[in-house]
């Protein structure tokens, strides 16, 4: 993704810097271009870098939430097991008798 940053930035400038018919940029101007660019890819790194904390925040709520839902199906499962182990040991007691 920065290598095509770096790139798009590369070809504008060159672009800008000939002008209409190959006619040359002054320097002030380039570097007035240039300052914009880095303003801009400034601006992009702080909204990704906002993008990314929120992605890390829904990704622990959903690990938090997941844990949740793992331990209730833990407890699902021994509240069955113990049930069958009820259900068998009254069964064998119906066998014997």
């Amino acid at each position: 993704m920065q290598f095509y940053a770096k790139l798009l930035q590369s070809c504008a400038l060159l672009a800008l810097s000939t002008g209409p018919f190959g006619m040359a940029q002054s320097a002030d101007n380039l570097q007035g271009l240039r300052e914009e660019f880095r303003i801009e890819r400034e601006e992009l790194r702080r909204e990704l870098l906002i993008g990314l904390q929120d992605l890390k925040k829904e990704n622990k709520a959903l690990q938090v939430e997941l844990e949740d839902l793992r331990t209730k199906n833990r407890i699902d499962l021994e509240k069955f097991e113990l049930e069958m182990t009820k259900v068998q040991s009254f069964e064998s007691l119906l066998i014997f008798y």
